[in-house]
């Protein structure tokens, strides 16, 4: 395994001539062991045309049963076209994902037991488009999923997803969603949608202040029991310029159930955001932020402070969350990072580290190193 990270940076360091943007990174945790990976952008226009491929590579080495994922090796790419018209752009996209070494087996809905995920593909399309008043927002899904277990098995399924929204005011705006998973195997065992609709706002309170909210009734039969849902959701945001930026958001799902006439909660959360901007250099932002967040079913509050300042060419963060409620394991979370530009920005090397302190279970720590080259 050990030659597989070797293997991912070097070939990263050699793909450089050939990429638009690539970053290798190699991590080292005490619950994973080494893992690297390797990400890539490549762009380019042809008319009206962009072609774009993005690639991820992940190869790791396992020491205890992983908490935060089954997938631990893996190489993704997806290629896309995009057009860009007059009324909006329209885009198709083709995807595939292999599988180079074991990773760990997982449920598959419908199935029995649990299976390994070894490739994937899919194909798609995605369309924002304009005419007159109406805007659509359309993602259109086919995707292909090979598992192995106690016997082989192929999955096959669409999930489509479209939006039309009416803006006929810059203020008021209604909306209509809708999604649809189809499970094209032959057992057909798992099929569903979801439709609603609902209204947008967005109201201006002077130049900085900006009131954003979505309400959404819908339906559903993904749940027998519990078909009606309303998501509601809100951002309030306010810039005083150049120094503060203050950030309310709250979003709340509830679904009713029928069987005992009563409303559930979904996953719901109230955060609080603050901001000081120290000052500001290009590019590069010196600040200071403070955020809370509350998950209302868990009954679980996130405090977060992070800052990040340049000095030269140095870039410097740190971050400390604190985790009140019984739902998570982790009582507090410390990360560091140290980065630094060269070759005029276009070359950034760093090194960050991260904690997790836990009371139930095991401590988390990871170092990594990381190396991310652009033109």
């Amino acid at each position: 395994m050990r030659q597989s990270f070797l293997f991912s940076i070097l070939f990263g360091m050699l793909s450089l001539s050939a990429l638009q943007q690539i970053s290798v990174s190699v991590v080292s945790d005490n619950q994973e062991g080494f893992s690297s990976r390797m990400t890539s952008y490549i762009t380019q226009k042809f008319g009206q045309w962009q072609i774009d491929n993005i690639t991820f590579a992940k190869f790791s080495e396992e020491t205890e049963t992983l908490e935060e994922t089954y997938l631990r090796n893996y190489l993704r790419n997806k290629l896309s076209l995009t057009r860009t018209l007059s009324g909006g752009m329209v885009q198709f996209f083709g995807s595939v994902q292999l599988s180079p070494a074991d990773n760990f087996p997982s449920h598959v809905g419908g199935v029995n037991g649990e299976y390994l995920l070894e490739n994937g593909w899919g194909l798609g399309a995605n369309i924002h488009y304009q005419v007159g008043n109406l805007l659509m927002d359309a993602n259109l899904r086919y995707n292909i999923r090979d598992y192995s277990g106690d016997e082989d098995i192929t999955e096959f399924d669409t999930r489509n997803n479209v939006t039309l929204t009416w803006m006929q005011s810059d203020t008021w705006m209604p909306v209509i969603a809708l999604e649809h998973f189809d499970d094209l195997n032959e057992e057909d065992v798992f099929n569903y949608y979801t439709a609603g609709a609902g209204i947008q706002t967005m109201h201006y309170f002077g130049r900085p202040h900006i009131w954003q909210q979505q309400l959404i009734l819908g339906q559903s039969d993904r749940y027998d029991d519990v078909p009606y849902f309303v998501h509601y959701t809100t951002r309030f945001s306010t810039k005083l310029h150049p120094d503060w930026m203050l950030v309310q958001k709250l979003d709340i799902q509830n679904w009713y159930d029928t069987e005992n006439n009563e409303m559930l909660l979904g996953k719901s959360f109230g955060e609080s955001i603050v901001q000081r901007t120290i000052s500001t250099e290009g590019n590069r932002i010196n600040r200071i932020r403070l955020a809370a967040k509350h998950y209302f079913y868990d009954e679980e509050t996130l405090l977060k402070a992070n800052m990040q300042y340049n000095l030269w060419q140095l870039v410097f963060f740190a971050e400390y969350n604190y985790y009140l409620g019984n739902v998570s394991v982790n009582d507090m979370g410390i990360s560091g990072e140290l980065g630094g530009f060269l070759l005029h920005d276009s070359l950034r090397i760093g090194y960050r580290y991260d904690v997790l302190l836990r009371d139930t279970v095991k401590d988390r720590l990871t170092h990594g190193i990381s190396l991310a080259y652009r033109y």
